[in-house]
């Protein structure tokens, strides 16, 4: 039973667990890769039907990889994207891991914090292309009537928590974004000299000799990450993996005092990407996720792209589909309230296959199967000049082809939010632009799929999760009952061939 309440508790999920951790000494590092593999397999023996998240609250403490995979990482990837015994993609196998960031081992020396957090890399296997990678941020503060006897808050609420690990020193800035998001990790306190820890700035959770024991850092983030994605599951069992972890970065939203005082829109490139490297796509709400109100629509789009083509007789492939998304926009209804202010939030959410080769690849196109990523039609656009655009073979040959606005509204931009296996970027403008902006198309990038003609990969089929959702704090802007209106009437994605 819940604590103080006398009503029986509703238990939609199970746990279970498997030591990966060597009980008398440490394991090999090239060997965490299998033992990961071989923990995996050991849990679904007795329920393979069972739909499960795998939370991995384990790091290795070498090097920095400096967002390059390693074998044990690769292994994750090989997991998540479903490979079978015979190395075919196995999409009723694919599984979502939930992975810690990892924490700053030694002892912190208060004037430290937070910049070594920002040269503290994430630690292996967390630069994992598929796995939902989980850092630590706090709101934790000391009750009001504490006697502190000198002792203050170590961080900030709504800041990284004092032992979270970032990306921020990868200076090969195209591995994918780490961690992908934040949850609560607890707080420290400090003299000027000294850390310790607090039962007011921890989490709480169940012991193994006693009823309940505090809990910190990442581990207890990655757990908190782990049941918001049991909870989607078990709601939405029909959601992929792709979708449950596309749900909760798009659930995700960046706190003001993680700007450090400035604002998003007047960042640079590099101050995003700073951002991006600390905390992520920021805290998630699982409400958000959940639901959608009236003045606030989501939609869960779960399709098939082939991202490739080669005929039998040709030696190199090219490029083979794009998705165009019809959206279903109420636009009468947006031109009406053609000055109000709204939010457009896409999510793109895919698994890659990771290169089999034994050398690991030291470039993301050569270790990515593929790689996707979405654009949206502008507010002077036609459709016709909206796949012009984007794709050479609508072009008519020998004319010069001008964009019809160049002009975007994104908060982060293509050359930021486009690395790794999941992006979401937030657009922001008036209803009345909104209105002409009704398609989105999802389209491919390099990969190994398209190089390695012997590996048979080309014409492969891949999945993808697009996630979308409209927001305005005008009440009177009943964009849920609209959109639902209009889905009635939605057509079927359309598919073009793309050079």
């Amino acid at each position: 039973q819940p604590i103080g309440n006398t009503n029986p508790a509703q238990i939609q999920n199970r746990l279970k667990s498997v030591t990966i951790l060597h009980p008398t000494g440490r394991n090999q590092e090239d060997r965490y890769g299998w033992i990961t593999q071989e923990s995996v397999a050991r849990a679904a023996t007795n329920a393979p039907q069972r739909k499960r998240v795998f939370c991995l609250a384990v790091t290795s403490e070498g090097k920095n990889t400096n967002g390059r995979p390693t074998a044990w990482s690769a292994a994750l990837d090989k997991i998540s994207v479903g490979l079978d015994d015979e190395l075919n993609i196995d999409d009723t196998k694919k599984q979502l891991f939930v992975v810690s960031a990892g924490n700053i081992r030694d002892t912190i020396d208060p004037t430290e914090y937070p910049g070594r957090n920002l040269v503290e890399p994430v630690e292996n296997p967390a630069q994992s292309w598929n796995a939902l990678t989980v850092g630590g941020v706090t709101h934790k503060a000391f009750t009001a009537n504490r006697a502190l006897d000198g002792w203050r808050l170590l961080a900030e609420p709504g800041t990284i928590s004092p032992k979270s690990r970032t990306s921020v020193m990868w200076t090969e800035k195209d591995w994918p974004i780490k961690p992908d998001v934040v949850f609560e990790a607890g707080n420290y306190a400090h003299d000027g000299t000294m850390i310790t820890n607090d039962p007011d700035l921890s989490l709480l959770t169940t012991g193994h000799n006693t009823p309940f024991e505090y809990f910190l850092d990442t581990s207890a983030a990655t757990a908190a990450g782990a049941r918001m994605a049991t909870i989607l599951h078990s709601e939405y069992p029909e959601f992929w993996p792709e979708t449950i972890r596309g749900l909760i970065v798009h659930s995700a939203s960046w706190g003001n005092p993680m700007f450090q005082g400035q604002m998003l829109h007047r960042m640079n490139v590099t101050q995003k990407e700073t951002l991006l490297r600390t905390f992520g796509y920021g805290i998630p709400d699982l409400e958000v996720a959940q639901f959608s109100a009236s003045n606030r629509a989501c939609l869960i789009s779960q399709h098939t792209i082939q991202p490739f083509v080669r005929g039998e007789d040709q030696q190199s492939a090219g490029y083979f589909e794009m998705n165009l998304h019809k959206l279903p926009w109420p636009e009468e209804y947006l031109r009406e309230y053609g000055t109000t202010k709204i939010k457009l939030r896409v999510t793109l959410s895919y698994f890659i296959e990771p290169n089999p080769s034994r050398r690991i690849p030291v470039q993301q196109y050569s270790y990515a199967s593929h790689q996707l990523k979405f654009e949206l039609q502008r507010p002077l656009e036609t459709p016709e000049t909206f796949r012009q655009r984007i794709n050479k073979k609508e072009r008519t040959p020998g004319h010069t082809f001008t964009a019809a606005d160049t002009t975007n509204n994104w908060a982060l931009g293509v050359n930021t939010r486009n690395k790794g296996a999941v992006s979401s970027d937030v657009w922001e403008g008036t209803a009345g632009q909104l209105a002409d902006q009704a398609q989105i198309a999802v389209m491919p990038e390099g990969g190994w799929w398209k190089v390695r003609k012997h590996l048979n990969r080309t014409n492969q089929k891949a999945r993808y999760s697009l996630i979308i959702s409209l927001a305005s704090e005008n009440q009177e802007l009943d964009i849920y009952t609209k959109i639902k209106t209009e889905i009635e009437n939605m057509t079927a994605v359309a598919i073009a061939t793309r050079t």
